[in-house]
């Protein structure tokens, strides 16, 4: 058991106390147990998001999505003529079956 200085008081505590007697002042300091808790999960899942959304998979999901908008925009689009729409109804279809199988989720 060693003394310390309070950083309050001056007065001389105890190592092993985590208050000084004569002051109260914390001489230990607090734990920072819950920050590496709550701090390195979360850490991680930024870290995870950031390389996951910037790989080259992920590009060319996105651009395929982009590519589909398009074509339903232009198969819903009143203006066009029906053949038109049509076949954009054609391409969406395909282009929605091949994201399907390649992804498995729903574009």
């Amino acid at each position: 058991m060693a003394l310390i200085t309070c950083p309050d008081c001056k007065a001389q505590v105890s190592t092993d106390a985590s208050k000084c007697p004569h002051c109260g002042a914390r001489t230990k300091p607090k734990s920072k147990v819950w920050m590496w808790v709550l701090g390195a999960p979360l850490a991680l899942f930024v870290f995870f998001a950031i390389v996951g959304s910037n790989s080259p998979d992920a590009d060319a999901k996105r651009q395929a999505r982009a590519v589909i908008d398009v074509c339903m925009s232009d198969m819903k689009d009143p203006l066009k003529p029906a053949q038109t729409r049509e076949a954009a109804r054609w391409m969406c279809e395909r282009l929605r079956d091949d994201f399907v199988r390649k992804y498995g989720v729903q574009p």
